[in-house]
């Protein structure tokens, strides 16, 4: 595992990614599930984190 995030250099894009598109789709189309705020809150966390890192 650590060997796949050693050669990936843009997680924290990838994750900032995956979160603007949830978000996106749950403003759009009204999509909502479960802990939703919640799940955006850590996905946000994490992206936030690992650009500050990437840096």
């Amino acid at each position: 595992m650590w060997k796949y995030l050693k050669k990936r250099k843009n997680l924290g894009a990838l994750a900032l990614g995956g979160w603007l598109v949830i978000f996106g789709l749950s403003q759009a189309i009204q999509l909502s599930f479960l802990f939703r705020d919640q799940i955006l809150g850590a996905i946000a966390i994490v992206a936030g984190a690992l650009v500050l890192l990437d840096r």
